[in-house]
């Protein structure tokens, strides 16, 4: 569950080895790397120690806080309100909830169930709207989730959409997808969460576009997720733009990485993948676009304009 933070802190170290190696670059440039790889590190550092304890929370506790729970096995649902956090277990737990009027629809392609309109912002240590062990179609659409552990997450999910949500000002995630394939993330708002804007961990053939995703540590990262198609998102002013780890045989187009704190768009470990018609300009530290250790990727057509070291590295 954490090694994809600690994946992230080894990144940090391994710039500064890179960068000091480096004969070319002036003191006062130094002085900055220091500072913004040091907070960095540090946030990083922070991150994985409160995500040991977050996670438990998600998968004991996520049915206290006043959590409307449909749980396989439960018959008899709890009900509170339905601006509370709502943890939703299994096909099963989805027909419960649209039998007391939570959702509505069939679960079906052409009658999804469809969760909408919540305003979901107490808060807690707990997931403000949990899937998990789904395959039928649903969809999460209009609600705002704020004040979490993670806005939205995803877990053994199949065949959902997360449609014009915001998921703002929690914890770690604002939207969190883990072992969840065929899905559509699209039109979402995530600022100011702590960590990510948007995590796809070992999740395939899904769909992220036209999201904003701005002012968190990192506005998208994927990985160990494969075939996604990325299209049409906005990730501006985060430390980092979009990181692809260990990802491959994915579509990254037309997206727009500003200002970020170190890098707009990063691919590490990668092979086999597309990066067409982004802009990623103004990135602070490193380059606007950047493959590590990463071949057979093919990367054209991009603007990267005014980023600190290098447009496209």
């Amino acid at each position: 569950m954490y090694l994809k933070e600690i994946r992230l802190v080894i990144n940090y170290l391994q710039i500064i080895f890179y960068y000091f190696g480096e004969n070319n670059m002036k003191s006062s440039a130094k002085s900055k790397i220091i500072i913004l790889i040091t907070l960095g590190i540090l946030s990083a550092l922070s991150s994985i120690f409160s995500n040991s304890l977050n996670f438990d929370m998600k998968n004991s506790d996520n049915s206290t806080n006043n959590t409307i729970d449909f749980n396989l096995d439960d018959e008899n649902p709890k009900i509170s309100k339905v601006s509370g956090p709502i943890s939703i277990t299994g096909n099963s737990g989805w027909s419960t909830a649209e039998s007391i009027g939570i959702c509505t629809g069939n679960g079906i392609y052409s009658d999804p169930y469809v969760l909408e309109d919540l305003v979901i912002v107490s808060g807690g240590s707990v997931t403000g709207i949990w899937i998990s062990s789904s395959n039928v179609y649903f969809k999460i659409e209009n609600c705002t989730v704020s004040n979490y552990d993670d806005g939205i997450s995803l877990v053994n999910v199949n065949n959902g959409q997360l449609i014009n949500n915001n998921a703002t000002n929690n914890s770690n995630y604002g939207i969190y997808l883990e072992n969840s394939n065929n899905n559509t993330i699209s039109g979402n708002t995530a600022y100011y969460n702590t960590w990510n804007g948007i995590t796809l961990s070992t999740s395939n053939n899904n769909t992220i576009s036209g999201n904003t995703a701005n002012n968190n540590f990192g506005g998208l990262y994927l990985l160990d997720s494969n075939s996604n198609t990325i299209s049409g998102n906005t990730l501006n002013n985060n430390t980092y733009g979009m990181e692809l780890w260990y990802s491959n045989y994915s579509t990254v187009s037309g997206n727009i990485a500003n200002g970020n704190d170190w890098v707009g768009i990063m691919l590490r470990d990668n092979y086999d993948n597309t990066v067409s018609g982004n802009i990623a300009n103004y990135n602070n530290l490193y380059a606007g676009i950047a493959l590590w250790e990463s071949c057979y990727n093919d990367v054209s057509e991009n603007n990267a304009n005014d980023n600190l070291y290098s447009g496209i590295y």
